[in-house]
Order: structure tokens, then C-alpha cells, then sequence
């Protein structure tokens, strides 16, 4: 940091405690990682700060020039980077010594054996230099009060210089810093006066002189856009004074005001347009002008008294069940015209009744108005609440049964207002019983409703086949010459249990007899027949049929004709 901080810094502390303790003690830290006494302050009884052990003692009645100590020992290694950057409306350049800031086009120094810079801002023609300051999050002082070894009583942001337009800076090892130049751009000031006869009336002339009473600006100074205007600060244009006007010195126009009759009572005024070197500023001024006193209006009569008025709102029932209504009655007296909030008047405004079914907590609102303007509101509240829960269970006497036999389906629910379902008949019962009588596995469902509710349930009757009792087989021709074919035939007992079977034939020869066809028949369809051939000797055939319920088989045999040889 350099000399002007710890100046900004020490002196003030100083100060305040000479005013205290003679004489005073003040310790400044680097912060973060500073170790104290990296400074040498001269001027008053400073002395050199050394504090390599932890037992500097640095007493002072002021701090005048502080700045970085000669490093005895310099290390080629260590490098320090100095960041310059310009801020604010004006411009202007910054320089160093040692060289290497001049910004401008050069702004920065980066690896740089040196620790302490002294930087020059020279603001541009109409700019002004403002002050030095630093990006938040730099470095910062701790002044120590009293002793070193009390703890810190402030910690100052402040930029190293200050006001100052040379500023001295100081990089530790290793480190970078930014500073930052504030420039302000050129300003310009200027009245508008205002001369006038005493108490001015309506009708009498306002001269007004415009004038340029200081600022930065350069270049020649223009005088542009006199105006005559209402209200404050010309918030309303009266009138241009006739031709504009452009000049380099002062400009005097005048103004008659012949009217106050605007919303800024009797408050009149005027402005102008200065203009220097890219810089303009509007001045303005103001009078006030008044008129005669006009004579007191007659006194009014009082008025007529208004009748009084009264509304009132009302709820049949004011806690419902979702689903159900309510009754809502409105009432008024000496009303001219009413409203409703949340339902409608319909044809009845002024009294009447509506019925109003809300899903929710509801505030409905009446409010009517009469003649003088006066109003009244009276409200009703109707609160909701949810409906019991709807049940059903439906269940079956027999949830598997043999094709042919019935279950008896029975239902039983709460809270609902009908049932139904499309796999049997309610008859929008909400409880009751029924037979069916499914030739498959059906599932029978139900559902329930009530007050905008509803359950559902289901249940599954599983159906199985009659049982084979016996499979009738037969062959024709019973009786075959040597490769001859013959056809087997069967019958399922009972007959309805070969309405799901499937049957297979099979042979005694295996070697021989060729069967067909060799897949599975299906009874129900009629495929009853099997064609045998190359039988070679008496052969015999088993039919084997499979239901939902169990497998049968049956039995038939074929023989072959002797030939005469055999004899």
C-alpha cells in the first residue's frame, strides 16, 4: 500500500488520541499474511519499524510520509504485478516512475522485481481527477490503538492516496495489486433570474436573464429555447417566446402571464437551454402572480337529509356437504343500485334469492350504493365439507364352479346413491344378490356413486369342464387285407366335456401303420377322425382326449383278412 493511506489513516487516528494521551501509540498491520513494520515513516518522532523478532515499538505523534522499506537482500525470483484502471465521466492519463504505466495504452506491469511505484494522474482538458481507489477485496489496514498488542480498533478499504493526484503504492512480494483512477467529466452551472414590479398582478411583464456561473466546460457558451411555463419548474409550457434565440452572451426574455387558471394554483415561471462544449443544463426560475379577490360565493342550503341505508346478506345454511346447496337472501333499503361478489343478482338487484352449490369455502359479498354516494357490504360465508366415503364389496358364493352350475354374486356398499355394472344387473340397487351362470372364467365388476364419490370392486367366477367319463373308439373297416387303411373314429360321454378337449391316436405298430393326420384333434369342431394305413397285422388304436378337467382314453382294434395260404 502507499505512503497516502497509512497519511489518511495514521494522522486521523492520531489526532483523535492526542486529544486523549500524550503522547499516543499507533501500530499499522497489513492484512491478510502483512507482518507489522514492512513501513519507515519520517517526520514528528517516527522512527524505522522493525518487527522480524514481534517486539517493534513504533511511537508517533503524526504520520506524515510512510513507505516501503530498501529490501537489503533482494530475491530475483520475486515478482510483483501493478494493475492501473480509469473509471468515471471524464478522461485523463496515468503514469509511473519507475516507468512503465502510462495509461493510455499501457495500464499494467506484470513481473516486475519492483515493490514501490509513484503513479501521476493528469486529467484531459474540461476532466477533473476525482480519487484513487482500490477493487473491493484488496488489502486492508489495521490501525492498533494504545499498544501493539491491542486488538484492532478499525479496518480501512481506503484507497492508498485518497483525493490526492500522485499517489505512492506498494506491492508485497509476490502479490499483485489494482488501483483505480477516478476522472470527472466537464460540468456546467447556470441561473435564470427573474426581475418584476412589486406584487405582481395578472397581465404584468416578467423579464428573465439567463447566465452561465461557472463549471469545467470549454468552448463557447449558447443560449437556446427561452420558454414561458406553469407550475414547477416549467413542469408545463405557456408559451415560446417568440423567434428562437441562439447567442454567446447573456439572454434576457420576457414573459406576461395573462391567466392562472392551472393546477399549480398562482406558481408561473420560465427556463432556458445552456449549452458549452458538449455539456447542456436547463435553468429555471419561478414567480408568483396573483389576481383580485373575488367575492364570497352565497352561502348553500343545507341539503336534503338522505334516507338511511341498509343491506343484508343471508345463508340458508352455512355448512354443507360438497354436492349440495345453499340458500342465499338479499335484502336492501333506500338503495339506488347493487352488486353481488361471488353469485349473481340475476333480475332481482335490490332484493331477492339465488340458490349457490360452491366446491369450496366461499365468502359471497353484497354491496349497494344510494343516491348521496354512500355504500353498504354485508357478506355471507357457506364452508364445505367432503362427503363420507363410498364403499362396496362384491363377493361370490362359489368363485369356481363346473360349466352349467350358477354362484350367487352378492353386493353390499355405503354411502352411495346407485350401483351399477355392465357384467349383470343392479337394478340400481346399492345393495342386493343375483345368480349367473358363466360358461367361461368371467370377472364380474361393480361401482358405486354418491355426492360426487365412488368405488369400484370385482370378483372372478372360474368355470371348469364336466369331467370325461368315457372315450367310445372304433375302426371301420374292423377287419383289413395286409396294407390295407382303415378309419378310427370316437366319442366323448358326456358330451359336453369334449367342448374344450383335444384328442391324439396313437398305434400298437409303430413300425407299419401310418396315421393321419398326426396332430392333435379338436373334439368341439368335429375333428373325430383318424385315417390308418399300411396295416400290417392286427393293430391296435388308443385315442387319448384332455379337458379343462382330466385326460380319458378309449380303445378299438383292427384285424387282418387271412389269405388262403393260412388255411
Amino acid at each position: 500500500m502507499s505512503q497516502y493511506l497509512f497519511q489518511s489513516l495514521l494522522v486521523l487516528s492520531a489526532a483523535v488520541l492526542v486529544s486523549l494521551f500524550t503522547p499516543t501509540q499507533v501500530y499499522a498491520q497489513l492484512d491478510p499474511g502483512g507482518s507489522v513494520g514492512v513501513y519507515k515513516c519520517f517526520g514528528g518522532a517516527c522512527q524505522l519499524v522493525s518487527c522480524a523478532t514481534g517486539s517493534c515499538v513504533d511511537q508517533c505523534s503524526s504520520y506524515r510520509d510512510c513507505q516501503a522499506p530498501d529490501d537489503p537482500d533482494p530475491d530475483p525470483e520475486e515478482y510483483q504485478d501493478l494493475y492501473v484502471q480509469k473509471d468515471g465521466t471524464g478522461t485523463g492519463t496515468v503514469t509511473s516512475s519507475p516507468s512503465g504505466i502510462n495509461c493510455g495504452s499501457s495500464c499494467s506491469i506484470v513481473r516486475s522485481s519492483t515493490h514501490q511505484w509513484d503513479l501521476r494522474a493528469s486529467p484531459d482538458k474540461g476532466s477533473t481527477f476525482t480519487r484513487w481507489s482500490e477493487p473491493q477485496g484488496t488489502y486492508r489496514f489495521c490501525v492498533r490503538r494504545g499498544g501493539k498488542n491491542n486488538s484492532c480498533t478499525e479496518w480501512t478499504d481506503i484507497p492508498t492516496c485518497g483525493t490526492l493526484s500522485q499517489c505512492r503504492v506498494f506491492v508485497q512480494k509476490d502479490r499483485e495489486k489494482t488501483v483505480i483512477a477516478t476522472f470527472a467529466g466537464p460540468t456546467l452551472y447556470g441561473v435564470l433570474d427573474a426581475s418584476y414590479p412589486p406584487d405582481p398582478v395578472v397581465g404584468s411583464t416578467f423579464t428573465f436573464t439567463a447566465r452561465r456561473t461557472g463549471g469545467t466546460a470549454t468552448g463557447t457558451v449558447t443560449y437556446t429555447n427561452p420558454r414561458c411555463t406553469r407550475g414547477w419548474l416549467g413542469m408545463t409550457t405557456f408559451a415560446p417566446v417568440s423567434g428562437s434565440y441562439s447567442g454567446t452572451s447573456d439572454r434576457t426574455f420576457a414573459c406576461v402571464y395573462n391567466s392562472i387558471s392551472n393546477s399549480f394554483s398562482n406558481l408561473q415561471g420560465a427556463r432556458m437551454t445552456i449549452k458549452q462544449g458538449g455539456v447542456s443544463r436547463i435553468v429555471a426560475a419561478n414567480v408568483t402572480v396573483t389576481e383580485p379577490t373575488a367575492p364570497p360565493p352565497p352561502p348553500t342550503p343545507d341539503p336534503t337529509p338522505t334516507p338511511s341505508l341498509s343491506v343484508s346478506l343471508d345463508a340458508s345454511d352455512t355448512l354443507i356437504t360438497r354436492g349440495d346447496s345453499s340458500t342465499l337472501t338479499w335484502r336492501s333499503l333506500n338503495a339506488g343500485s347493487c352488486s353481488a361478489t361471488s353469485f349473481s343478482l340475476g333480475g332481482s338487484m335490490l332484493n331477492g334469492s339465488t340458490n349457490v352449490s360452491p366446491t369450496a369455502d366461499t365468502t359471497y359479498r353484497f354491496t349497494c350504493i344510494n343516491n348521496a354516494g354512500d355504500s353498504r357490504m354485508d357478506s355471507a360465508t357457506v364452508n364445505v365439507q367432503e362427503p363420507p366415503a363410498v364403499t362396496v364389496d362384491l363377493s361370490a358364493s362359489d368363485t369356481s364352479i363346473t360349466r352349467g352350475d350358477s354362484s350367487t354374486l352378492t353386493w353390499r356398499s355405503s354411502n352411495a346413491d346407485s350401483c351399477t355394472s355392465s357384467d349383470f344387473s343392479t337394478g340400481g340397487s346399492t345393495d342386493g344378490s343375483t345368480n349367473v351362470f358363466p360358461t367361461t372364467n368371467t370377472s364380474y365388476g361393480i361401482t358405486c356413486t354418491g355426492a360426487g364419490a365412488s368405488d369400484s370392486d370385482n370378483v372372478i367366477v372360474r368355470v371348469q369342464e364336466p369331467a370325461i367319463q368315457n372315450i367310445d373308439a372304433s375302426v371301420e373297416p374292423t377287419w383289413v387285407s395286409r396294407g390295407g387303411s382303415t378309419e378310427v373314429t370316437w366319442d366323448i360321454q358326456p358330451p359336453d366335456a369334449g367342448d374344450t378337449a383335444t384328442c391324439t391316436v396313437g398305434s400298437s405298430d409303430t413300425t407299419n401303420v401310418v396315421l393321419s393326420p398326426t396332430s392333435p384333434r379338436n373334439y368341439s369342431s368335429g375333428q373325430r377322425l383318424v385315417t390308418a394305413s399300411n396295416i400290417q397285422q392286427a393293430t391296435r388304436f388308443t385315442v387319448s382326449c384332455t379337458n379343462d378337467t382330466n385326460t380319458k382314453e378309449g380303445y378299438a382294434t383292427v384285424y387282418i383278412l387271412p389269405s388262403y395260404s393260412e388255411f
